[in-house]
């Protein structure tokens, strides 16, 4: 038994779903990056370009941090547990208890 808050294997989980949460928000994002250059090449404010980018890019951190914590605070999901994703506690409970 240790004596941490969050277990290691929900800190890992908020990690996973932070990354995968970045990544599809990233995508969002260079596409609305891309969109306002595009309008801005046809004569649009370089000001409304630079503050779409900063906005998108933030929306990016936004995301994953509301994953991370969003998996630390509610643990990991029953359907992580039951697709094998992650070892549930019962499961290492036998294990340990069959080495002995």
């Amino acid at each position: 038994m240790t004596n941490e808050i969050v277990p290691p294997e929900v800190k890992l989980a908020a990690k996973r779903a932070a990354a995968k949460t970045a990544a599809q928000a990233a995508r969002g994002a260079g596409a609305a990056i891309v969109g306002t250059i595009g309008l801005s090449v046809l004569g649009v404010d370089w000001l409304a370009v630079a503050a779409t980018a900063g906005a998108s890019l933030i929306t990016v951190a936004w995301a994953a941090a509301d994953a991370y914590l969003d998996k630390i605070h509610n643990g990991i999901p029953v359907e992580y547990v039951a697709a094998g994703l992650v070892e549930s506690d019962d499961a290492a409970a036998d294990e340990s208890a069959g080495e002995g």
